[in-house]
């Protein structure tokens, strides 16, 4: 009782190993920021503290020891400062912030009553609205490839956030092109794939962001020894 019965059951320690590899990178560059200030005060000062706090909150979410989707509220808080101080952040502070941002509201909205569907539809609309400037309306006058790409994987998460949504609250309920088979069998299913969308995503913004404190320690670290 109690433990999983197709994968292997993690544990805390394992969790918390997991946790501190994933972290390791924004530490890094949290030492070495601190380190460069004292060697000279006049640095340029850039939001790492905050997005350090957000990428190691993320990464708490990713691999900590816990079930509960709500805690990917935690990593927003310091993200939110991040792209304060950061915007225009290019394509680390502020674009970041905006797909957690987007992705937590979704995940946390099936906690709602499903008859609440119009006033959730309402509410994703104005997030999306505000969240606009920090996705980027369209390409940069001068794309370059990295930039087109997640300019693309933008507007393809959002339309997939909106075909789940459609299918939670128009297909499935109404019945609308699926068989009354499949509907009655696994009345889940939506939730299922929103769940498994959603696990997906965060582990490509985790991602994302690890790479990106990788870089930047990497960077420092040269800067440092040579």
């Amino acid at each position: 009782a109690g433990g999983c019965e197709v994968l292997p059951m993690p544990t805390p320690a394992l969790c918390a190993g997991l946790s501190l590899l994933a972290t390791a990178p924004a530490l890094l560059v949290a030492l070495l920021q601190s380190e460069a200030r004292v060697a000279s005060p006049s640095t340029k000062r850039r939001p790492w503290l905050a997005r350090g706090a957000g990428h190691c909150a993320l990464s708490a979410y990713v691999f900590g020891w816990h079930v509960h989707e709500k805690f990917a509220l935690v990593a927003l808080l310091p993200l939110a400062l991040a792209a304060i101080e950061g915007y225009p952040g290019g394509l680390v502070d502020a674009p970041l912030f905006a797909r957690c941002a987007s992705l937590a509201t979704f995940v946390v909205a099936p906690l709602l009553p499903d008859d609440h569907a119009a006033a959730k539809l309402a509410f994703f609309a104005l997030e999306a609205a505000l969240l606009r400037p920090l996705f980027g309306g369209t390409p940069t006058k001068k794309p370059t490839r990295w930039s087109s790409v997640v300019w693309f994987a933008d507007r393809l998460h959002l339309a997939a956030l909106l075909a789940l949504f459609v299918l939670q609250h128009v297909l499935y309920p109404f019945r609308v092109g699926l068989p009354a088979a499949l509907v009655d069998r696994f009345p889940f299913l939506p939730l299922m794939l929103i769940s498994l969308y959603a696990a997906l995503c965060v582990l490509a913004l985790w991602a994302f962001s690890f790479v990106c404190f990788v870089r930047e320690a990497i960077q420092r670290l040269r800067s440092l020894l040579l």
